[in-house]
């Protein structure tokens, strides 16, 4: 009875029932091999493997290259989160779309008022590295105006995750402003700046003390927040609430305001 109702409340976050199968029986495993799973699964071992790459892609499994090839499940209660917040996240970009739709002029040409709608605020608890990428990576796209601030730890995460999403945001005229630390910005990282510094749509700046946090904010309405305290950026908060906005707007204001231009700063450091 518990199986099913496992099984049920993941095919309501997204999965099909194959899928839903397969990971639930690679969670009991741990990590095992196709033919293993599929036994645990009584999923053909063909399905298991045309499974796998989507349940990888999804981040609730990953992949050990070995003699044979092994999976190895993200713990269920993970699982949960992520296909939660993508749930979420996916609710929110179509309300999004939804509300560009009722402001894009047409309601007027079928003599409908204008229609006033409001936003629910959200607050949004993103666990998986994955997801916060891809939330990240669509918000750049979407954004006119973006501000941040994060710590040196989290250079690796934004050059090798972010820098061509970024470079694709200020290609638009995105306007991006970028506050930091010097400590530890090696040559690959400062190469990537003095490329991103080329555009006037990109600023950043250097603090004068250390930075223990990180934000995000976009176009003033949106703020994602790393709450895990370390380099993993994850678990991570992501949020419409408009007093949590303005808080993060008053941060980010005034450290802009007290840290040093980035012309003034030596990139590369050994």
């Amino acid at each position: 009875m518990q199986k099913d109702k496992m099984l049920e409340a993941l095919m309501n976050l997204g999965l099909t029932c194959l899928q839903a199968k397969t990971y639930l029986a690679l969670t009991q495993l741990d990590t095992a091999e196709a033919s293993m799973i599929s036994k645990a699964s009584n999923v053909a071992r063909q399905d298991v493997y045309r499974i796998m790459p989507t349940l990888e892609k999804i981040g609730l499994v990953e992949k050990i290259i070995a003699t044979p090839v092994l999976y190895k499940a993200t713990p269920r209660e993970d699982g949960f989160k992520m296909l939660l917040s993508e749930r979420a996240i996916e609710e929110t970009t179509l309300r999004r779309k939804d509300k560009k739709l009722l402001n894009n002029g047409n309601n007027e040409k079928l003599g409908f008022d204008s229609i006033s709608h409001k936003e629910p605020t959200e607050f949004i608890i993103i666990s998986g590295k994955k997801l916060l990428v891809k939330r990240f990576q669509t918000s750049f796209l979407e954004a006119t105006n973006c501000d941040l601030i994060f710590p040196a730890y989290a250079w690796n995460f934004v050059v090798f995750n972010l820098f061509e999403v970024i470079k694709i945001a200020i290609a638009k005229s995105a306007r991006i402003r970028m506050v930091t630390e010097t400590r530890e910005i090696k040559p690959l990282v400062s190469g990537k700046l003095e490329s991103l510094m080329k555009s006037p749509f990109f600023q950043i700046r250097f603090a004068s003390s250390p930075i223990d946090f990180d934000l995000a904010i976009f176009d003033d309405k949106e703020v994602d927040m790393c709450i895990s305290g370390n380099s993993s950026k994850v678990p991570s908060m992501w949020t419409n609430n408009p007093q949590f906005v303005k808080m993060a707007q008053i941060t980010f204001e005034n450290e802009w305001k007290n840290s040093r231009d980035s012309m003034n700063i030596r990139l590369t450091i050994p």
